[in-house]
C-alpha cells in the first residue's frame, strides 16, 4: 500500500537492478527472479501472484488479518506520536501470531511491549506466537535464515 501511484506502479513492475539485489544470494535470484534482456532482474510470476498493490490511507484502510509480514518503512516519521501508536496497534492486530513488523531505521518503536510486540532487532518486531516452538522452527530453517548471513539478527540482540 502506498499513497503514491508512481511508487505502486514501480512496485508492480517488480524490476530491480543488479545493485538493488547485491545482498540476495545467487540461489534466491535463480529461484525468484528472471534476468531481463537489459540485465535487470524481474520478480517471478509465482511471487507476483502472492502480492497485491493498492493505494490506501493506512489510518482508515481495514488491514487483512493473519499477515506473516508487514513492511512499513519511512512512513510513520510524518505522523504524530498518537497517530503512530494507532498505526502500530493496527499492524499488531493484522499480524498472525509469530508475524513480523519491519520499520525504517528512523522509526524505532519505543513502547513496543505496551502494544504487545517483542523486539527481535533494532527495527524488527514480532507478535508473540501462541506456541513459541513455531518461532524456533522458523528461525532454524525459514525465510529469515535463507535471506543471508548479513540479514541475520545476532542472538544477543534478541529479546
Amino acid at each position: 500500500m502506498d499513497v503514491d501511484e508512481g511508487a505502486i506502479a514501480r512496485a508492480k513492475d517488480g524490476v530491480y537492478g543488479e545493485k538493488q539485489l547485491v545482498n540476495v544470494s545467487e540461489r534466491l535470484r535463480r529461484r525468484y527472479f528472471r534476468r531481463t534482456e537489459d540485465g535487470n532482474y524481474e520478480v517471478s510470476q509465482e511471487v507476483r501472484d502472492m502480492v497485491s498493490f493498492r493505494r490506501a490511507n493506512l489510518l482508515t484502510f481495514p488491514f487483512p488479518r493473519n499477515q506473516h509480514l508487514v513492511l512499513c518503512r519511512n512512513v510513520v516519521i510524518y505522523f504524530s506520536a498518537g497517530t503512530k501508536r494507532k498505526l502500530y496497534e493496527k499492524f499488531f492486530g493484522c499480524l498472525a501470531p509469530g508475524g513480523f513488523l519491519v520499520v525504517g531505521t528512523t522509526e524505532q518503536i519505543f513502547d513496543y511491549a505496551a502494544i504487545g510486540f517483542r523486539q527481535e532487532g533494532s527495527f524488527l518486531y514480532r507478535k508473540p506466537a501462541e506456541d513459541e516452538s513455531d518461532i524456533k522452527s522458523f528461525r532454524s530453517g525459514g525465510v529469515a535464515h535463507e535471506a543471508g548471513q548479513g540479514n541475520r539478527i545476532p542472538r544477543q540482540n534478541r529479546k
